[in-house]
């Protein structure tokens, strides 16, 4: 059964093996971490151990060195995981400026469509273009009326058919 320290007795165990965890630090790498993360993990490890020995079971050295360095290897095993590369090879976007922090990312314009995209959007312009060009004087007039959101439902049926006409014709160029 373990048994807690108290928190002042902790602290001075601490800091009585501090040295002990950062000579255990001083030969691990963490991917995508400074010295200072290793040796933070390092004392987080020996924390870990220092709450978790049981002092009947003796030989404290010993079990703080395999709980650093069990943390140090889960770190290391961490950072090494596909699924975290992103995050552990990311650059900060942020850049500090006069007028405080500000993200690169909102100065950029916005990404606007490829160029095969505007070559696409501009041949189904051209092919709408010239099937209206193709329409009868009374569809061109009466597709314009419904464009302009005129009322035309008292004209006659026919400006109604030709709206229908040219739409039809319009959609099938596109």
């Amino acid at each position: 059964m373990n048994r807690r320290l108290p928190v002042e007795g902790e602290a001075l165990l601490v800091e009585q093996w501090r040295a002990f965890a950062l000579w255990i630090a001083r030969d691990y790498f963490i991917p995508g971490a400074s010295h200072d993360d290793v040796r933070q993990e390092a004392m987080i490890g020996l924390l870990v151990g220092l709450r978790s020995f049981d002092p009947e079971l003796g030989a404290l050295r010993s079990f703080l060195h395999l709980a650093i360095t069990r943390r140090l290897l889960d770190v290391i095993g961490t950072a090494n995981r596909d699924k975290h590369r992103p995050l552990n090879q990311a650059v900060s976007g942020s850049v500090t400026t006069a007028d405080g922090e500000v993200d690169i990312f909102d100065m950029l314009p916005a990404p606007g469509p490829s160029t095969e995209e505007q070559f696409e959007q501009q041949e189904r312009v051209n092919a709408i273009i010239a099937a209206a060009r193709k329409l009868t004087q009374l569809e061109r007039e009466s597709l314009l009326l419904a464009l302009n959101g005129e009322p035309y439902g008292h004209l006659p049926k026919r400006v109604d058919n030709a709206i229908a006409r040219a739409r039809w014709k319009l959609r099938r160029a596109a």
